[in-house]
C-alpha cells in the first residue's frame, strides 16, 4: 500500500527539476504569471521584462547576480547572500543619481512593495514560485519588499520565492533584492 501512495504522489507532484519551464502544473491550473504576460525589452537576452498586467518593468536579475547570455540565466558569480534592508534601500537610491549613470539602462529603480512583489509570484509552481522562463537563475530564496511590518518595529516584508509565502524578517538580516520601476 505504501509503494502505492508513493507513486500516486510522484504522479501528482513531478520533482521540480524535471519539470519544464517556466513550471508545469500536475493539476493543469492556468500560470499566475505567464511568460506572454511579459514584454523582453530587447528580446529574450534582455536584462529586463515588463509586466503587461501591472505597468512594472523588473530587473531580471537579482542584485548582485548577472546575465550569462550563453546559458540565458542570472548567475551569482560571487555566491552572494543578499543584503541587510538598508544596503538595499541605499542600492537602490544609488541607482537614481543625477550623475547620468544607470542601472540596466535606467536611473529610477526602486524596492518594490510587498503587492509588486507578490505580483511576479507564479501560483503554479510547486517548488520555485516564479515564472523560470522571465526570471531564469531566481534562487528558492526570501527577497526584500519596502514593506514594514506593522506588528514589530524592526521587521521588514519579505516574499519567499521558494513556496510563494509572505513573512517579515529583521531588517538586519541578509536577503536578495530584484528592483522594480514604473514603465512608463
Amino acid at each position: 500500500m505504501h509503494k502505492y501512495i508513493l507513486a500516486l504522489v510522484a504522479l501528482i507532484f513531478p520533482c521540480s527539476a524535471l519539470m519544464a519551464a517556466p513550471c508545469a502544473s500536475p493539476l493543469a491550473m492556468p500560470e499566475s504569471t505567464p511568460t506572454d504576460q511579459f514584454t523582453f525589452v530587447d528580446g529574450q537576452n534582455t536584462l529586463v521584462v515588463v509586466d503587461n498586467k501591472t505597468g512594472l518593468m523588473w530587473a531580471r536579475c537579482a542584485v548582485g547576480f548577472v546575465w550569462d547570455p550563453s546559458t540565458g540565466a542570472c548567475e551569482n558569480p560571487q555566491a552572494d547572500s543578499g543584503m541587510t534592508w538598508k544596503s538595499a534601500l541605499e542600492f537602490a537610491r544609488n541607482t537614481n543619481s543625477s550623475d547620468g549613470s544607470a542601472y540596466l539602462g535606467y536611473n529610477d529603480w526602486r524596492l518594490p512593495n510587498v503587492k509588486e512583489l507578490a505580483s511576479i509570484i507564479e501560483r503554479n509552481c510547486p517548488s520555485l514560485s516564479i515564472n523560470s522562463e522571465v526570471f531564469p537563475g531566481t534562487l528558492a530564496s526570501v527577497y526584500w519588499t519596502n514593506t514594514h511590518d506593522i506588528n514589530s518595529v524592526g521587521d521588514v516584508k519579505v516574499i519567499d520565492f521558494s513556496n510563494g509565502g509572505l513573512s517579515a524578517l529583521d531588517s538586519q538580516k541578509n536577503v536578495f533584492l530584484r528592483l522594480v520601476r514604473d514603465a512608463n
